[in-house]
């Protein structure tokens, strides 16, 4: 079974266990949301067509969390650092992400002033 929804102004065909990317959906990780824009559900070879939603029909979804990483490079050429991370982070769905290449002026370690490439350094524990 399949349904079709609406939500941030585009549709979407959504059955039991898909997982989706849809941007700027106002709701915390692990959250339940509720889709109550359904303009059709699709069972086989039978189909329910809203005019303009089915009654009473909704989705229902649970949030999945969002994951940023930060990486700085210092040392490796960032070509290699971009290549390999499109490589592993691949998965061919829609969402996969983006890459944001940019230059860092300076890094400051706020525990112990160290700047450059020294405030990038890891120090043994004492």
């Amino acid at each position: 079974m399949h349904a079709i929804i609406v939500t941030g102004g585009k549709q979407y065909k959504v059955a039991e266990g898909d997982t989706l990317f849809i941007e700027k959906l106002p709701a915390e990780a692990e959250s339940q949301v509720v889709f109550d824009e359904v303009l059709a559900i699709l069972d086989g070879e039978s189909a329910t067509i809203g005019t303009p939603t089915v009654a009473g029909a909704k989705v229902e979804a649970t949030m999945l969390p969002s994951i940023q990483v930060s990486i700085v490079v210092s040392k490796v050429p960032v070509s290699l650092v971009v290549e390999t991370a499109r490589k592993v982070l691949y998965t061919g769905a829609f969402g996969d992400g983006k890459i944001f290449v940019y230059n860092v002026e300076n890094v400051v370690k706020v525990r112990t002033g160290g700047q450059g490439y020294d405030a990038l350094q890891d120090e043994e524990a004492k």
